[in-house]
């Protein structure tokens, strides 16, 4: 595998080349939030003994650099035995029996987002920066660099997300400044990392037909607090097992927390017909109901083929 996604194709002045649920971690459970801390605690002690460069570069010794990456991946992986079996079947609905590879690791999501201050040159610059934009993502799906995508119908902010299998953040942030829509000023980009199963994630089928999903995002609710209490694990607790019901009814397909996404804890992506539908399964959940956390609701439509 090339050190970089866009090894071969920069993305600057041109078209790219032409191109069950796996609940990933309990962190996303406990507002998504534990994990970046643990990893911020290494960060800080390392740094009292002069010790700290950025996990992400390039130029760390080998040896130093493994001691990290194993540390994190301690810490984002902590109690993934506890439920690393529930995998929906192609069929969904079930457990599957087999234990396939579920490749967990770290990949990017990038949000997408009307930029509200754009003022076009002219009535034709919107249809032809979207067009453009447009054939731009497609290319990028043909070629396998975009691994999962999907628009936004119907929100007047949120315009598109897209996951790409790479881990360095860095890479994805210069890539998407390549974008017709960024680029024209029409879209403004945002960047998380994310983590989850990446064997969920495949090829769209040819030619591109998109089908319906809903993305949910959940959130720090207002009674959400870093605390462990006998209530709060047994909130945990009811949590997960919902999550495990919404698995077997084959409604939820995948799901991860956010590397250091503040606020925001992690991804619900559903199979549903429906927000209603949607909103009704996650009222559900226990961490909901107590205000711990809360969820955004968004349709979301992607190429066949994309999600198992």
């Amino acid at each position: 595998m090339a050190d970089s996604l866009f090894e071969g194709n920069r993305l600057e002045d041109g078209y790219a080349s032409t191109r069950k649920l796996r609940v990933s971690n309990p962190g996303i459970h406990r507002g998504g939030a534990e994990n970046a801390e643990t990893a911020q605690r290494t960060k800080s002690t390392n740094a009292v003994r002069g010790d700290a460069p950025k996990p992400e570069s390039r130029f760390l010794d080998a040896p130093f650099r493994k001691i990290q990456v194993q540390r994190m991946i301690k810490a984002i992986t902590s109690g993934i035995a506890l439920f690393i079996s529930v995998i929906l079947s192609s069929s969904g609905g079930s457990i599957a029996q087999e234990k396939p590879d579920l490749d967990m690791g770290k990949m990017q999501m990038v949000f997408l987002k009307r930029a509200r201050e754009w003022k076009p040159a002219n009535k034709a610059e919107p249809a032809k920066t979207e067009k453009d934009h447009r054939d731009y993502i497609v290319n990028l799906i043909e070629s396998r660099k975009c691994a999962l995508e999907g628009t936004v119908p119907g929100n007047e902010d949120l315009y598109e997300i897209l996951v790409f299998k790479t881990e360095s953040i860095e890479e994805i942030q210069t890539a998407v400044k390549s974008f017709p829509g960024v680029k024209a000023g029409m879209l403004q980009a945002e960047v998380l990392s994310w983590y989850a199963s990446r064997a969920a994630i495949t090829a769209a089928k040819s030619p591109i037909v998109q089908s319906h999903y809903v993305f949910g995002l959940l959130v720090r609710g207002p009674k959400w607090t870093s605390a462990q209490t006998e209530d709060s694990k047994k909130i945990q607790s009811g949590h997960m097992a919902n999550i495990n019901r919404l698995a077997e009814l084959g409604k939820l397909v995948l799901a991860g927390p956010y590397f250091s996404g503040g606020d925001r804890a992690g991804v619900f992506i559903f199979k549903v017909d429906s927000i209603e539908e949607a909103e009704s399964l996650t009222n559900t959940d226990p961490a909901v109901i107590a205000g711990r956390l809360k969820i955004e609701l968004h349709h979301w439509l992607v190429p066949k083929g994309m999600l198992k």
